[in-house]
């Protein structure tokens, strides 16, 4: 978590980000008719960040919007994806959002020209979402998906927790997007959803 900073500008522990990215996990984990496809770490990595490696991991690195997922390029199937979050950033890692929270100034960054005083960003939020890249899910737009990106236009947008948890739309492309491991164990075979 070095880098992570909380809804008051102080350093978040191991264990706050631990929990909220268990919970984002667990999101994905238990759906229904799916795999399991994500497992973490009860203690911190202390390797470096590197495309094609094999290992997943998550830093808290300047960047220019809430966060990202890296998978290697040029990959035909994903077998790590590195996911970025915004040190620039506060975030929340209550179990809900704070009804008052404190406001700081957000970063220089093209994403955030809309509103230059935000609150903390909500990190199980964010990061269910960029685990969603991580199962092979693009972007959703227009149905309140997990997998709908942020739209910055809107007021408050850092407050939402909606991505906390999955919708129909998601569950649906986690399951189409299971590999079958009958024939294969290393590349999806496309399903029908009925």
């Amino acid at each position: 978590p070095a880098g992570a900073k909380d809804k008051d500008g102080n350093q978040l522990s191991f264990s706050q980000v631990y929990s909220a990215v268990s919970n984002a996990i667990s999101a994905w984990n238990s759906t229904a008719c799916s795999y399991s496809v994500f497992t973490l770490s009860s203690s911190p990595y202390s390797g470096s960040r590197i495309e094609g490696d094999g290992i997943t991991t998550i830093t808290f690195e300047t960047y220019s919007s809430n966060g990202t997922c890296k998978p290697p390029s040029q990959a035909s199937q994903i077998d790590e994806c590195d996911i970025i979050l915004n040190s620039g950033l506060r975030w929340n890692v209550d179990n809900s959002y704070p009804s008052t929270y404190p406001t700081y100034t957000a970063p220089s960054y093209p994403a955030y020209n809309y509103y230059r005083t935000i609150g903390p960003v909500d990190l199980q939020d964010v990061a269910t979402h960029e685990l969603g890249h991580a199962v092979g899910l693009g972007h959703t737009y227009g149905y309140g998906f997990t997998m709908e990106p942020t739209d910055y236009t809107i007021n408050n947008w850092w407050t939402k927790t909606s991505r906390r948890n999955l919708g129909w739309g998601d569950v649906a492309g986690k399951i189409y997007m299971d590999p079958d491991f009958s024939s294969s164990t290393t590349q999806p075979t496309p399903k029908m959803l009925l």
